[in-house]
């Protein structure tokens, strides 16, 4: 990688490590046209490869706000975790059917996209988008998801309420202390419309 040009402006953009998934940020002018390079990841040391890749983009997404709940689960190491809470998964046969990782992230896709009810977790599979970036194939339908949730028991509940609550505490741990404060004063804020 090479120094940019004084003239050109920056231009930012973060690929994952290869090694520990830590998102390298860089400026991609820094490539010589060139679409890859080998560097140190600032968070483990190893060597890995980033990687610019320009696609031409025809399609377009309602879902494009995903990207973001997408890397913010990343960050936390929100699927890992939840595929680790073993009562999340009633399957016998954990080689059929879809995950709790793949369930729960089909609803949180559905309701941060503004998705209300059970068939909205399953349009998710007409959005190529949401399925390429969770990297299925195609999303449970409405009754998979609906059976899933009834066959949560208390045990399940009560973890994934623990994890929730490990969750937001990471988030206030991630967030600038000024953004927390309205007048002078923390606030909280949520929308049960």
């Amino acid at each position: 990688m090479s120094q940019p040009d004084a003239q050109t402006a920056p231009n930012y953009v973060t690929c994952p490590c290869q090694h520990c998934s830590g998102n390298i940020e860089f400026d991609s002018n820094q490539l010589d046209g060139a679409e890859n390079a080998t560097v140190p990841c600032p968070h483990c040391g190893l060597e890995t490869n980033i990687k610019l890749q320009f696609v031409a983009n025809t399609d377009h997404s309602i879902h494009a706000g995903l990207v973001a709940v997408e890397a913010m689960a990343r960050r936390f190491d929100l699927w890992n975790k939840v595929r680790k809470v073993s009562c999340l998964d009633p399957r016998t046969d954990k080689k059929r059917g879809y995950g709790p990782e793949v369930i729960l992230g089909q609803l949180i896709y559905a309701l941060c996209s503004g998705g209300g009810c059970l068939s909205d977790s399953e349009a998710l599979n007409d959005d190529p988008l949401a399925c390429e970036l969770f990297g299925v194939g195609k999303f449970a339908d409405q009754s998979q998801v609906g059976e899933w949730l009834r066959e949560q028991s208390e045990e399940s509940v009560t973890a994934l309420r623990r994890l929730l609550q490990e969750f937001v505490t990471w988030v206030w741990q991630q967030a600038q202390p000024r953004r927390l404060l309205h007048g002078g004063a923390r606030e909280v804020f949520f929308d049960d419309t």
